[in-house]
C-alpha cells in the first residue's frame, strides 16, 4: 500500500489520501461483506478495491477476518519488479511461500510504520 501510496502521490497531489481512504474502506467492508468475494489459490479470498486496481487478499478463520496482502493489480507493479524472481507469474506467487513470505513481511513492516 505504501508504493501505491507514493505512485498516486507523484501523479496527483492529495489524490494518494483519497487511495487511502478508498483502501481502508474496502477493507473496514469486510466487516459486513467478509466471505461473499471469490477464492483464489485455493483459500484466499479476493476482494477488489472500487477505484483503484488493487487486490485485497484475506481468509475468514472463526469469524475473524484476516488481510494476508493488498496487492497492486497494475502490470509489472513495483513489488512485481523488486519482489518476484523472474518468470514468477502473478498467480503463482500464493504456490511458492518464500515469494509469498517476502511479499506479506514487506506489507506487514509497512502498516507497522
Amino acid at each position: 500500500m505504501t508504493d501505491g501510496y507514493w505512485f498516486y502521490e507523484e501523479e496527483t497531489e492529495g489524490i494518494s489520501a483519497y487511495f487511502l481512504d478508498t483502501l481502508f474502506s474496502d477493507i473496514d467492508s469486510l466487516v459486513i461483506n467478509s466471505g461473499i468475494h471469490p477464492i483464489h489459490f485455493g483459500k484466499y479470498h479476493r476482494l477488489l478495491s472500487k477505484r483503484f486496481p488493487f487486490a485485497i487478499y484475506y481468509r475468514v478463520e472463526k469469524k475473524i477476518v484476516l488481510v494476508y496482502a493488498t496487492l497492486d493489480c497494475r502490470r509489472r507493479s513495483a513489488w512485481d519488479r523488486e519482489v518476484a524472481p523472474i518468470g514468477v507469474k502473478y498467480k503463482d506467487i500464493f504456490h511458492q511461500p518464500r515469494v509469498l513470505s517476502k511479499i506479506l513481511n514487506r506489507t506487514q513492516s509497512t502498516c507497522e510504520k
